[in-house]
């Protein structure tokens, strides 16, 4: 009877970790499309756009002045693409894109205390275009 509990935990216990080594392997960081990285010259009405294998996941757009003061501008997006309010002339952004899982499935929990369902992009950068005359 001990025995069978015991084989019972630990063959769920592996379920358990296989299960979120897939999902973990499932979640793969965004591709950055678009301003390319160090691009100049890019319009103040830019549209920031990524790439991304699937549709289970919500998108975090960030972006600042430096890494340090990035900060999220829009949160809960399905589409890879987000258009920021107006940017300002002459300036160098930084910019990257979280994924993160839709909805969690039961072996997506240990990924969850762990914190481990969001995947970030690389930072990128770019400078917008001068003021015109």
């Amino acid at each position: 009877m001990i025995l069978k509990r015991i084989f019972l935990v630990v063959a769920l216990f592996l379920v358990l970790v296989a299960c979120s080594r897939f999902s973990e392997e499932s979640l793969k960081p965004p591709e950055l499309l678009f301003p390319k990285n160090g691009s100049s010259s890019v319009s103040v009405n830019t549209t920031l756009r990524w790439n991304y294998p699937n549709d289970d996941v919500i998108f975090e757009v960030y972006l600042g002045n430096s890494k340090e003061s990035m900060r999220k501008i829009k949160g809960n997006l399905t589409k890879t693409f987000h258009r920021p309010e107006k940017l300002e002339y002459e300036k160098t952004y930084y910019w990257k894109v979280n994924a993160k899982k839709r909805s969690l499935n039961p072996s997506d929990y240990v990924l969850a205390a762990s914190k481990r369902i969001v995947s970030e992009s690389k930072i990128w950068t770019f400078t917008t275009e001068e003021e015109p005359p």
